[in-house]
């Protein structure tokens, strides 16, 4: 792959620091106040990677998962799913799709809503994971915003490869993979072409505190 397309296929695994911010802690969500008056959002505990399976608008009820008359069970294994406790519990998840509710997460699927709760997504199992990342670089600071460049193990390259090798060939919503930190989804980017790089960008505005947690996590974790 030569560096044009290397910076092609990382554009889409690229999140803004701001949303991460979001995802992680803010005055609305109920962060520790500072002594100054300002609000410090929590420690990140995990950052996943998972396909997409559906996703629909909070504002859509068209969704057939979402109908009485469809059985869950028929549903997930439409979808290929296992029907396992996890399974359901992230379906029944996004059947009720109230944002407002703790976000499902297990081994199995898991379930939860964009940062600015558009948008609800049935996730499939765990496919990359903290233990899949290797370690990042320091935050890199730009003129332009700055960016931390996060390294991936062999076993998570190979993860990240199959992942979207296996996205880009399916229709949507599949061909869409989801970024989610404590549960809650910052970012699900169209996979556009398999990747094969061992790294993944993440790209906020100049100064940043997002990029901050999110190394000091990486280097504590």
């Amino acid at each position: 792959m030569d560096a044009r397309s290397t910076r092609a296929a990382l554009a889409a695994l690229t999140v803004t620091a701001a949303t991460l911010l979001a995802a992680c802690g803010s005055e609305e969500s109920g962060g520790a106040a500072t002594a100054a008056g300002a609000t410090a959002a929590p420690a990140i505990s995990s950052v996943e990677i998972r396909a997409v399976a559906l996703a629909a608008p909070i504002a859509d009820s068209s969704d057939p998962l979402r109908k009485d008359d469809v059985a869950l069970g028929d549903m997930l294994a439409d979808l290929g799913f296992d029907e396992s406790p996890g399974t359901i519990e992230a379906a029944e998840w996004f059947a009720v799709g109230d944002c407002s509710a703790e976000p499902v997460s297990n081994a199995d699927a898991a379930a939860g809503c964009l940062t600015d709760s558009s948008e609800a997504f049935l996730l499939g199992s765990r496919s990359l994971d903290d233990s899949h990342i290797s370690g990042s670089d320091p935050v890199e600071e730009g003129e332009l915003g700055d960016s931390l460049t996060i390294f991936l193990t062999d076993a998570g390259m190979e993860a990240l490869a199959d992942l979207t090798g296996d996205a880009v060939s399916k229709p949507a919503p599949a061909n869409r993979i989801a970024i989610v930190v404590d549960g809650v989804v910052i970012a699900a980017p169209t996979v556009q072409e398999r990747l094969t790089t061992g790294e993944v960008t993440v790209i906020g505005h100049p100064g940043d505190e997002g990029l901050q947690r999110l190394a000091g996590h990486l280097v504590t974790d």
